[in-house]
């Protein structure tokens, strides 16, 4: 018997009166798929559905959180964290992908960018000296 998980998610947007459902059905003993959980959670940021994306990038990342792998992922989801102005958990996703992949200049971008937005400025003057560091070369270490 497999187990199902329904996620039923209503956002109601009072100006325009109209409201969308969304439905999502997940057999909890089908093992997680992490590129594919990656591109649907694309495509829903790309849809401007951020909660949903949001919940999608955890599921990709559930099945091994520290598997090299997902500091994609965890780059994604701090992403869209921003994009829900929580600074807090974006910084942490950042911190966890260059834990994973510490090379990869463009999460440190990222970590850089999201200390700037929280008003964190010596913590993000720390960030990219660190991406410098990284990678001299890399002209989104920059930025």
């Amino acid at each position: 018997m497999r187990a199902l998980l329904a996620l039923s998610i209503l956002f109601c947007l009072p100006a325009s009166g109209w409201a969308q459902a969304t439905h999502a059905e997940i057999y909890l003993d089908r093992p997680a798929n992490v590129g594919h959980l990656l591109q649907q959670a694309t495509f829903l940021m790309n849809e401007r559905r951020i909660p949903e994306a949001i919940w999608t990038y955890q599921e990709a990342i559930r099945p091994n959180p520290v598997a090299p792998v997902t500091a994609p992922v965890y780059n994604n989801l701090g992403l869209a964290y921003n994009e829900m102005k929580e600074y807090s958990l974006a910084t942490v996703c950042f911190q966890r992908a260059i834990r994973l992949q510490p090379q990869f200049a463009l999460y440190y971008k990222n970590l850089v960018e999201t200390y700037r937005l929280d008003g964190q400025l010596e913590a993000a003057k720390t960030a990219l000296q660190q991406a410098v560091e990284i990678n001299p070369h890399h002209a989104e270490a920059w930025l």
